[in-house]
């Protein structure tokens, strides 16, 4: 007879006659074991009746069948054939028939296959105790949806690394071949290429592309245009007036035509140059805010040029600085010099790097555990199976993770940290916490190995308050090269994250800072007793009851930086680096007289507008009093005080009069600083000299 099993691969033995003989017995299921990537692998025992054992597998159920059947003889291991009908007949039920071998008609059989299962899921219990240590138990939600009970038998549960998929063994395949005949040639045609870096120029993804100019406009500190520039007109007009006419005359004189336009140019000059860094300010802080919500990404600044490669990388450089001043970390943009179209300027663009990935994913562990006594589940049925019931070390202690998604970054969550005692992964999953018999808790452990520890949050008491300050800051570490007004140095980007953490409690505890170094930084600290999972480390804090301490973490990131002799700030950071380190005592002297010339110019700018401030007063003055004059015409008594206004009148001209020299003097000294600024630029180059060469030398 065929009788039909609905659901998963349950087996059947059918005699080969008719009638069901007396002493046939079903195979019978001994194992279970459910994995969490979709399969179950199932073992049962069968006796051979007449030379045959007949399985009615369902069909939907051929393919895996197929795919993971072993049959063996149960005593001396060999592997016997299996027979089965072709795909063309009809039927919900497929038979599938073992032969015994002629030697052995009696003889026992293992049958061992994997098919569709639904994942298990873990839970955990965790008791506390008085001596430090913790009672673990695990759990294994375990769902029947084979189409046959499980009677007396052995359920384990596992987890691997193993992938695990659908294939077609049971389809019959023809193949079709060339029919060839004596003559015939055929010419042979080479295979497709491939390449495990296929990395083609229609692939890029561009996201901006910018002239040197709009480059160097870029600037995430928002600085005004540098003063220096924007005074050219200015001077060379106030000269060529001086030059002109008398300074006595240019007291009572208005502005001539030529100052009127070198000053109305000078201001387009300036606004131009304002709107332009605006601009380009604006577009840097989209471009950081589109390449920090590319999570996954990772983007090259190409400097793209026909010949100077030092210009074309110089420039990438400018523009990735900028980009990680904005924000954007450091690990996410990378430097490359690109070769640009014949007759094309130097030009700077940021490209997405098409062939990143990730290179962080961590491997699984593996598990497996097994109950130690046969349990029963019906179809349609779930059960609990126990998998873990040992003690292990373990306490309560504090975690500050203001990282994670549920995160909090005010309050430390109350932890329990424990050791895995078995030599399996245990998987993620909840757990429940339980102290002086009583429920404390709830929380999500992530996969532990064996032997290793987890903390697991299980309650926000409030306890203990956490203030973090963060700072950053550029340092430079070395000068590489002086060039055309541009400094190229290795500078050390550090970050530094103050935690004050306060224990509200009336007892000492630990507190673990959670703190992640992103790829491409390294840890300036050092913490002895710092637990580490990757990248993520977890710094223990101990406290004293009511005891507050603060715990610095600083990390680093080497970046290449070129500054620019034009920028006053950029002078003065690089006279800094030189006072502290004397290795180049030239340059240091050269570096500290251009830092002389931008102080002086900023003084004599600042005298200018002191300057230009007393005239405008001394001119309404000037005019209140000559307002008084024409009045006091009428009055025959006012010798005296028309004297006296007069001799103010000339005081203030004479005032008047100093101011505009002074004016004319400072603006003058102003560009004959410039003139000799730019000659000291002009001259500069310097390129430090290889360890190898200095012992060399001496």
């Amino acid at each position: 007879m065929k009788r039909q099993i609905r659901g998963l691969l349950s087996l059947t033995i059918i005699a080969t006659s008719v009638a069901c003989s007396p002493g046939l017995k079903a195979a019978s299921l001994g194992k279970v074991v459910v994995y969490r990537n979709g399969v179950a692998y199932f073992e049962r025992n069968a006796a051979f009746s007449d030379g045959k054992i007949q399985l009615s597998v369902p069909r939907d159920k051929v393919d895996d069948f197929l795919k993971s059947l072993t049959v063996k003889d149960a005593e001396s291991g060999e592997a016997l054939p299996v027979s089965f009908p072709s795909q063309n007949r009809s039927g919900s039920v497929v038979e599938i028939t073992i032969a015994a071998p002629l030697h052995k008609k009696n003889s026992r059989v293992v049958l061992t296959y994997v098919s569709d299962s639904p994942a298990w899921k873990p839970s955990y219990r965790a008791t506390l105790g008085d001596d430090g240590n913790i009672h673990l138990q695990g759990w294994a939600v375990v769902d029947n949806t084979s189409g046959e009970d499980w009677k007396d038998v052995l359920v384990g549960v596992g987890s691997s690394s193993a992938m695990s998929f659908k294939y077609d063994l049971w389809s019959i395949r023809n193949v079709n071949r060339q029919s060839l005949g004596g003559e015939q040639m055929f010419a042979i045609a080479p295979p497709t290429g491939t390449s495990p870096y296929n990395y083609k120029e229609q692939d890029k993804q561009i996201i901006a592309a910018l002239s040197n100019q709009e480059a160097l406009d870029m600037d995430s500190n928002g600085a005004s245009p540098s003063p220096i520039v924007t005074e050219d007109a200015m001077v060379e007009a106030v000269t060529l007036s001086a030059q002109k006419s008398p300074a006595r005359d240019r007291t009572l004189q208005e502005p001539t035509p030529e100052i009127r336009r070198a000053r109305e140019k000078a201001a387009l000059e300036r606004k131009s140059k304002i709107r332009r860094k605006q601009q380009a300010n604006q577009q840097l802080k989209d471009l950081s805010a589109k390449i920090n919500g590319d999570h996954d990404g990772k983007y090259i600044v190409e400097g793209l040029s026909s010949g100077d490669e030092n210009t074309a990388r110089r420039m990438a450089n400018i523009l990735r600085s900028n980009l990680i001043s904005a924000g954007v970390a450091p690990e996410k943009v990378s430097v490359r010099v690109g070769k640009a179209v014949d007759g094309q300027p130097t030009s700077t663009r940021i490209v997405r790097d098409s062939i990143s990935g990730d290179e962080n994913a961590r491997p699984r562990g593996e598990s497996h555990f097994e109950s130690t006594k046969p349990i029963s589940v019906e179809d349609n049925g779930s059960a609990m199976v126990s998998v873990m019931n040992k003690d292990t070390k373990g306490r309560v202690v504090y975690l500050f993770d203001r990282e994670s998604t549920r995160g909090n970054g005010k309050y430390a969550f109350k932890a329990l940290r424990f050791f895995n005692p078995t030599e399996s992964t245990l998987e993620f999953g909840p757990v429940t916490v339980y102290g002086k018999g009583r429920f404390i808790g709830e929380g999500l452990t992530e996969a532990v190995s064996p032997g290793q520890s987890a903390m697991v949050p299980f309650a926000l008491d409030h306890q203990i308050f956490v203030e973090v300050e963060q700072k950053q800051s550029d340092v430079i570490k070395g000068v590489n090269s002086v060039f055309q007004g541009w400094v190229d140095v290795n500078m050390q980007r550090i970050r530094t994250a103050d935690y004050k953490v306060k224990n509200r409690l009336h007892e000492a505890t630990t507190v673990y800072v959670r703190h992640t170094i992103a790829k491409g930084w390294n840890l300036e600290s050092d913490f002895d007793e710092a637990q580490k999972l990757g990248t993520i480390h977890y710094i223990p804090v101990k406290l004293e009851a009511g005891e507050e301490k603060t715990l610095t973490v600083s990390q680093s990131t080497p970046i290449e930086f070129s500054l620019n002799l034009k920028r006053h700030r950029d002078v003065v950071r690089l006279a800094t680096y030189l006072a502290k380190n004397n290795d180049a005592p030239q340059l240091t002297k050269t570096i500290k007289d251009i830092d002389r010339m931008f102080r002086d110019i900023e003084n004599h700018r600042t005298k200018i507008t002191i300057g230009e401030q007393k005239i405008v007063d001394y001119k309404k003055r000037q005019n209140e009093l000559h307002l008084q004059l024409l009045s006091l015409k009428m009055v025959k008594s006012s010798g005296k005080l028309v004297a006296s206004l007069k001799q103010k009148m000339i005081a203030i001209s004479e005032r008047i009069q100093n101011e505009t020299i002074a004016l004319v003097e400072h603006r003058d000294a102003i560009a004959m600083t410039r003139v000799s600024y730019l000659e000291t630029i002009a001259e500069l180059s310097y390129k430090p000299i290889s360890k190898d060469k200095v012992a060399a030398v001496q």
